[in-house]
C-alpha cells in the first residue's frame, strides 16, 4: 500500500535507466536491493514503512480443529528461491524460470482461477493474494502456520458460486482449509 503526497509527475513521467551490476554474482534479491539503492541515489526517493490499522482481509484457518486441507502440505521442494541471474548478449539480465518454485497461477476475467506454489510461507501467500487476487483490500496472514508450504488451489465447475472468484474462495476453503474474513487489521 503506497500512501502519501506523490507529485503528479510520478504517474506520467517515464525514465530510461542504465545501470551495471558489479561485484558478487547477481541474484534476484541482490538485484532488488541494487534497484532500491539506485532509486534512492539517483531520484532521491525517500520511503518509510508505517503500520496502520485499516480494512483488510485476514487469512485464517477454516476448520475449528485447526487442521489444514489436503492441498496444503509442508514443502519438500528443493527448488532454489534466489537463483543466479544470467546476462544476455545485450547486457540485460535474465531470470531463470524454475518450474514449481514459488507461485504459478491462472487468470480469468481479472481473477485468480487456479494457484500452485512450492516453498511458500503463509505471509508470502497472503501477499500474493493481495497483489494478484483482485481483492479490494490487503490480505494479512493470521493462520498461525509457520514454515514453507506446497499448495494447490484449483476450482472446479461443480463448486458453488456464480463467479470464478467465489469458486476460487470455495476451493481455497475446501482444498487448503483456509479462508479470508474482513477485519480491521494492522
Amino acid at each position: 500500500q503506497v500512501v502519501g503526497n506523490l507529485p503528479d509527475w510520478v504517474k506520467s513521467t517515464k525514465f530510461d535507466i542504465i545501470a551495471r551490476a558489479a561485484g558478487a554474482p547477481l541474484t534476484r534479491s541482490r538485484l532488488v536491493a541494487m534497484i532500491k539503492t539506485l532509486l534512492e541515489d539517483r531520484f532521491q526517493m525517500n520511503m518509510s514503512f508505517e503500520q496502520m490499522t485499516m480494512p483488510a482481509y485476514a487469512l485464517v484457518m477454516t476448520r475449528s480443529d485447526g487442521s489444514r486441507g489436503p492441498n496444503l502440505q509442508p514443502s519438500k521442494s528443493e527448488c532454489e528461491l534466489d537463483p543466479l541471474l544470467t546476462p544476455t548478449p545485450e547486457g540485460f539480465v535474465q531470470a531463470p524460470v524454475i518450474p514449481g518454485c514459488r507461485f504459478r497461477h491462472g487468470w480469468s476475467g481479472g481473477w485468480l482461477i487456479g494457484l500452485i506454489a512450492n516453498r511458500a510461507t503463509m505471509d508470502q501467500f497472503a501477499g500474493h493474494l493481495s497483489r494478484y487476487g483482485s481483492f479490494d483490500r490487503p490480505v494479512v496472514n493470521r493462520t498461525g502456520l509457520s514454515g514453507e508450504f506446497s499448495l494447490i488451489v484449483i476450482p472446479t465447475a461443480d463448486m458453488p458460486g456464480a463467479t470464478s472468484d467465489t469458486r476460487f474462495l470455495t476451493a481455497m476453503r475446501e482444498q487448503l482449509g483456509l479462508t479470508i474474513r474482513a477485519e480491521q487489521l494492522p
